[in-house]
């Protein structure tokens, strides 16, 4: 992956992954006061983001990831890639639950969402399948009318927001922010992605880095601004923010929205992430079930993807249960885990190194 490719994945992927059902699921538990819980997972997600990149910088040097690990953690490197994978199978599953949501609840509610969700995962396996370089072309194809069609959606919303509906903020006190900070926390920590992307790109810079975050999370804030604005205390019962942002500038017109298109053109950036989470779970995976064939452990994901959403993930509430319930504490667990292993890490290659140059200064 190029560094143009890296950064564009990580604008993208910050999108796409907040603009959904996210601003609806947390208005629902803190109202006017989910601007604040943005900003805080923004500034935790920032400095995460710095440690973590320092600590892919550290990592880069090592062959494979099993190698970069193991000398530091020993025989915990295989549990600790087994979560990794299962963190970024979960991810994925969010990207897809978005597509499902406006495919099958919205555009296509008449068609069999069983039959019709085959050939997204054909897709979806496809581009996995595929070379990181590939999977980067393939968001640096698509980066500029994905873009395009988010920033003509953010501007007829802007026409018709009131921005004077969220402020003043209601009471901070009244709300648990720790437990908000837990409960939303499957659709923040993209310092993950930008530490796995990093090991494998070269001439990527820290800077570059972080201001592309910066740059896509004002957005998300201006676009969340727009969302609650508009819709007020109905922003929790919307079914995403992509796909109503719009909707009042038409005069309330649903069906033959002109701007379907550009709402169609925005989910390119869900399959796109999807894919690359794939890509990155299946990776791992392959360092710990070595003799597997990387496609064979792509397949089992997909399937897995499949039966989870046709058997268990079947409506909004059992979604919600599932994404909100046990998941976004078992995720959480995966992040401080990592974070303490990625410390561990660094001060044994630190200590290591630092041995090698007074073992130098002695010769």
């Amino acid at each position: 992956m190029t560094p143009k490719q890296f950064y564009l994945t990580i604008i993208i992927f910050t999108f796409t992954l907040k603009i959904q059902k996210l601003p609806c699921l947390i208005y629902n538990e803190l109202g006017k006061d989910s601007i604040i819980l943005i900003v805080l997972y923004f500034i935790i997600d920032l400095l995460a983001m710095i440690v973590f990149y320092l600590f892919a910088q550290k990592l880069k040097d090592k062959k494979s990831l099993d190698g970069k690990f193991k000398g530091a953690i020993g025989v915990f490197v295989k549990f600790i890639l087994i979560l990794l994978c299962v963190y970024f199978f979960i991810q994925a599953l969010i990207f897809y639950e978005a597509v499902q949501d406006l495919f099958s609840h919205i555009l296509f509610d008449n068609l069999s969402w069983t039959l019709f969700s085959l050939f997204l995962l054909f897709a979806i396996y496809y581009l996995a399948s595929l070379d990181l370089k590939i999977i980067g072309r393939s968001f640096e194809i698509y980066f500029f009318i994905i873009i395009t069609s988010i920033t003509i959606l953010t501007v007829m919303g802007a026409f018709q927001s009131d921005f004077t509906n969220i402020f003043p903020v209601q009471t901070i006190l009244n709300h648990n922010y720790f437990s908000a900070l837990k409960n939303f926390n499957l659709w923040f920590g993209d310092y993950m992605l930008v530490f796995f992307l990093s090991i494998n790109t070269k001439g990527t810079t820290l800077r570059r880095t972080l201001r592309s975050y910066v740059l896509t999370m004002i957005v998300i804030l201006f676009l969340y601004y727009e969302f609650y604005g508009i819709y007020f205390e109905y922003s929790a019962i919307q079914p995403s923010l992509v796909s109503v942002i719009s909707e009042q500038t038409l005069l309330g017109i649903d069906i033959g929205r002109p701007e379907w298109f550009c709402i169609l053109i925005a989910e390119i950036g869900a399959v796109l992430s999807s894919a690359v989470c794939f890509y990155l779970s299946t990776r791992i995976a392959k360092n710990v079930f070595t003799k597997i064939k990387y496609n064979y452990i792509l397949f089992f994901w997909i399937v897995a993807m499949y039966i989870i959403d046709v058997m268990y993930l079947v409506d909004l509430n059992s979604k919600e249960n599932f994404f909100l319930g046990f998941m976004d504490t078992f995720v959480i667990t995966i992040k401080i885990i990592f974070f303490a292993i990625l410390l561990v890490a660094s001060m044994y290659f630190y200590s290591k190194s630092a041995k090698k140059k007074v073992k130098y200064e002695k010769i």
